[in-house]
């Protein structure tokens, strides 16, 4: 059966399409192989869904400080601890006093560590917090809530802390620092 197998493929090697049996079928071209992608380390990985996290995290946070209403199921996809409760009183404050966000800050996130070892795991991240293109406005006129003389900088640092809760990584830590400029 082994002898039948080799014959039919060496004869059908041998054939070509032009009825030609005298002549060998032409040997494959021969391509260079795809080069092999480097896959992304853990920590590469990691870093992509921290800032995928956080970005996450100022998408719904600002939509809410700009409608007054909160989507806290979409806030639980990027947001844990104080950084969810920061967002979910920052929005009180602003509803209580008729307050919303027009524009939307500039964000420059890095990570800065990343431990995958920990139990949980955990990173650090650092921004820049850029204000100047988002204002905060009374809703009924629309008018700055800003006092025009604020020595407030527009541009202001941010710690971020972030945790793996199950297979996701979360900003569980949102402090800004509103007495340095970045």
């Amino acid at each position: 059966m082994a002898v039948v197998a080799a014959l039919l493929v060496g004869g059908a090697a041998g054939c070509s399409s032009t009825g030609d049996s005298a002549k060998p079928a032409p040997a494959p071209e021969k391509t260079a192989s795809p080069k092999a992608i480097p896959s992304k380390s853990a920590e590469e990985k990691a870093t992509e869904q921290i800032l995928a996290a956080y970005a996450g995290m100022q998408t719904v946070q600002y939509e809410a400080y700009r409608t007054g209403k909160l989507d806290n199921a979409r806030l639980q996809k990027y947001a844990r601890d104080k950084a969810a409760s920061g967002v979910v009183v920052t929005l009180a404050w602003y509803k209580e006093r008729g307050l919303k966000v027009v524009g939307r800050p500039r964000i420059t996130p890095e990570v800065t560590t990343v431990d995958l070892r920990g139990n949980p795991k955990t990173a650090v991240l650092s921004d820049c917090l850029d204000s100047s293109p988002s204002d905060t406005v009374y809703k009924t006129t629309g008018k700055s809530a800003v006092n025009k003389g604020s020595k407030e900088p527009d541009r202001r640092p941010v710690t971020a802390k972030a945790v793996v809760v199950g297979e996701r990584w979360l900003i569980s830590e949102y402090t800004i620092d509103r007495t340095r400029t970045c």
